[in-house]
């Protein structure tokens, strides 16, 4: 096992070896966290530290590199070693690190039903199937051009509320009650959710807090509805831009958001905030039927915000302000979720500060 490269039965995709050491979720416990499990299941028999990774290895890890009960010493660099892994190390079944993909193995039962959203990136969702290929996994994972080497089943989405909810970091989780809105496990790149708590958190809350956007003087009249959106970005991290766009709804009412990049029907509106540390202002009206975003002026005036789309016809959308980091979707907000019926009527759904959505009643 070598944090340079890993190889070809440690990483799991084999068009990434010798080129980045994008891998399975056994090669990640193993290179993050020593994990012993991990090494056990790759049959990893040899480590090659370096100074820099092994000094980057939490404290039970580093602890156990150093015992020489674990790890034999075979062969020492300049600033690198080799060691032999020794069998009391494979035994040790001590907790894992609650960030680990066996953390996540652990907590999920085999009877639990699992769902992957199809927003996550395909490694992610390869990962975290095959780190949960015990329980029922559903959903959407792509494996085009990832070649993997460990064998799991996904069966198709059905009409089944799921007991665990995978999707991206990007995506606050809609779909879940406010109770249980913060994930139970996560990553850079995905959040893990237990709706009805039916899984202990497995690490912490983020110590950092999130960017947020809140909604407020919110009023529907002759089928428009009228909002202030509040962006607020806490942290000194920028993104190069802010627009909007309205995407599907998904089919299941408590499920995350189908694919930005390919919804059917989806409308972009240029974007006002400057994404910037601080909080920004913006007085909206929005025309479902119409498919027209207004902006309200340093005059007081409502002007047309630049489009992409025209109307829209029947069925069921969100309204999402999204973050960009330069080409790649950075974080997206769903905020309104509305309803074109045939005969152009519009019906608003709003997301509120607790994560929980509310019908708003027309005013008129």
């Amino acid at each position: 096992m070598t944090v340079n490269t890993g190889r070809p039965n440690a990483s799991g995709h084999t068009s990434f070896v010798h080129l980045f050491p994008v891998s399975g979720p056994e090669y990640r416990d193993a290179i993050a966290y020593l994990e012993p499990a991990a090494l056990r299941r790759l049959g990893i028999s040899l480590v090659h530290a370096t100074d820099a990774w092994a000094a980057a290895l939490p404290d039970v890890a580093a602890d156990r590199l150093a015992n020489a009960e674990y790890f034999e010493l075979a062969a020492e660099g300049k600033s690198d070693a080799l060691y032999r892994v020794l069998p009391a190390f494979l035994q040790v079944d001590s907790r894992p690190n609650g960030g680990s993909f066996e953390a996540l193995r652990r907590a999920v039962p085999s009877t639990t039903t699992v769902y992957l959203s199809p927003e996550m990136d395909p490694v992610s969702a390869i990962q975290v199937a095959s780190a949960l290929s015990h329980a029922r996994v559903v959903g959407e994972v792509s494996t085009a051009n990832l070649h993997p080497l460990t064998g799991f089943n996904v069966e198709p989405l059905g009409d089944e509320t799921p007991d665990v909810v995978v999707t991206s970091t990007q995506i606050p989780p809609t779909a879940v009650a406010a109770s249980d809105a913060t994930a139970i496990w996560r990553n850079d790149h995905v959040a893990v959710y237990a709706p009805g708590g039916s899984i202990a958190a497995l690490m912490p809350p983020p110590a950092s807090p999130a960017p947020h956007v809140t909604l407020s003087g919110v009023e529907v009249r002759d089928e428009r509805i009228g909002f202030a959106a509040t962006f607020a970005n806490p942290t000194s991290e920028r993104w190069t831009s802010q627009d909007w766009v309205v995407l599907d709804a998904d089919a299941t009412l408590w499920a995350v958001l189908q694919s930005l990049e390919s919804g059917r029907g989806t409308t972009w509106f240029a974007g006002q905030i400057e994404p910037r540390p601080g909080e920004t202002r913006f007085d909206y009206r929005f025309l479902a039927a119409e498919g027209r975003l207004l902006v309200r002026s340093t005059d007081g005036t409502f002007s047309r915000v630049p489009s992409s789309g025209s109307g829209l016809g029947p069925g069921r959308w969100w309204l999402v302000m999204r973050l960009r980091d330069e080409h790649r979707k950075a974080h997206l907000f769903p905020l309104i979720r509305f309803e074109v019926l045939a005969d152009g009527e519009a019906r608003y759904d709003v997301v509120g500060e607790d994560g929980g959505i509310r019908r708003v009643s027309d005013s008129s």
